[in-house]
């Protein structure tokens, strides 16, 4: 046990006595570890040092700890098989979501089995009914928000996937003729919080540069409408900067931009003007671009909400339904009107 003759660290015994209790099965998967000050009591060592080898356990796989509940061993001789669904060529939102889904699974001692939705819903049903074939032990799905998606192709291969009992979890958006668990960012309130922003700083008339035939552009202009009644809507296409150019003359002072990359694309596109003084701009995601081009953005939750998918998933918290409240990250891409 505690031997103070030892010269390895207390927290090393208290770890290496803990992960012989677990490898021999005296401590089973799923059991629950004395509290700190059980352990403090029981060893006869400091707080810190029970913290310290639990950690250790920790970083180990062998045991997890949950807010509120305590310490729990998860040693298991299966490995569990959790399939990401992420749309890879979108590398801006990506790395976060790899980083934070693959930490949190690496913690509950899981396989990552990555896939690549391509962005498109025939994919995404074509991946789960894989799925349901070979089998999987839980998929995190990222939805694509595509208008009039072919909604019996998904349905049938969520059911496929609900009769072999594979839990779901799916994240930035949630179709909504499917029963699925869910984490997200409030798109609406993400547009109320950019028009909230453009009218404190002055700005009576502003126009929204969208997708159209993406249903979180829609969620995040009805947000801005919230706040500004019908704003001037500028699609993406071959001639949205010849629009551009004519709000601006029109007397349109801020340009509230579907997505950091649309920002980008506007500012690029209008280059011969100053921004903010001419016109002020204001994108959702806070994604690189809008550090580099000093963007004022609507941060988007990446980190958290593929962290929360991970660990909702991990210890079967199911159904749920996660929305996260967007944040304004404020630069310098608005100017103040009078």
């Amino acid at each position: 046990m505690i031997n103070r003759n030892d010269p390895r660290p207390l927290y090393l015994q208290l770890a290496d006595f803990l992960r012989e209790q677990i490898t021999s099965g005296q401590i089973k998967p799923g059991d629950r570890l004395d509290s700190e000050p059980e352990m403090v009591k029981k060893f006869g060592v400091a707080r810190l040092t029970v913290r310290e080898a639990l950690q250790q356990l920790v970083n180990e796989g062998l045991v997890v700890k949950k807010h509120g509940k305590g310490t729990f061993c998860k040693l298991c001789t299966k490995r569990k098989n959790i399939d990401v669904l992420l749309d890879i060529k979108d590398y801006y939102f990506i790395p976060y979501y790899m980083q934070s889904i693959s930490r949190i699974l690496n913690q509950y001692n899981a396989n990552l089995i990555a896939g690549d939705t391509k962005n498109d819903n025939i994919q995404i049903a074509k991946l789960l009914k894989e799925i349901a074939l070979r089998g999987s032990d839980g998929v995190i799905l990222q939805g694509c928000p595509q208008i009039n998606p072919p909604r019996e192709e998904l349905q049938e291969a969520f059911l496929a996937l609900q009769e072999k009992n594979i839990p779901v979890i799916m994240i930035d958006y949630a179709y909504d003729f499917v029963s699925c668990s869910s984490v997200m960012m409030d798109e609406v309130e993400a547009g109320v919080v950019a028009g909230n922003y453009f009218k404190k700083m002055g700005h009576r008339q502003v126009a929204c540069v969208t997708l159209s035939d993406n249903i979180l552009s829609l969620c995040r202009r009805k947000g801005l409408e919230q706040v500004f009644g019908m704003a001037p809507e500028i699609p993406m296409g071959p001639d949205f900067a010849i629009q551009l150019k004519h709000a601006i003359k029109k007397g349109i002072t801020g340009i509230f931009c579907f997505s950091d990359q649309v920002a980008k694309e506007c500012m690029d596109a209008l280059s011969a003007y100053s921004i903010p003084e001419d016109v002020s701009v204001v994108s959702v995601d806070d994604t690189m671009i809008s550090t580099f081009y000093h963007l004022t953005s609507v941060a988007h939750p990446k980190e958290l909400i593929g962290e929360f998918a991970a660990i909702s998933l991990m210890e079967e918290q199911l159904p749920v339904s996660k929305i996260f409240p967007p944040i304004l990250i404020e630069r310098t891409s608005v100017a103040i009107t009078t």
